[in-house]
């Protein structure tokens, strides 16, 4: 199997520029880009539930273990 040299070179440069054009994207251009305070306004968000389902249970557990 003999390769062309020019062949080589038109696969080497037309791999280098899809790097050069998909490789190298900004992020923040990005459909799934979030900032960072969204994120922690949605952590604390959660962790406010999360403490309020745990009081929830507790009551029930206290309710039910002193009937």
């Amino acid at each position: 199997m003999k390769v062309d040299i020019k062949s080589f070179l038109i696969g080497v440069l037309a791999t280098i520029n899809l790097f050069l054009l998909y490789g190298f994207t900004n992020s923040a251009n990005c459909d799934t880009y979030y900032d960072a305070d969204d994120i922690m306004k949605k952590v604390k968000r959660i962790e406010k539930d999360v403490k309020s389902i745990k009081s929830e249970v507790g009551s029930i557990y206290t309710e039910i273990m002193f009937r």
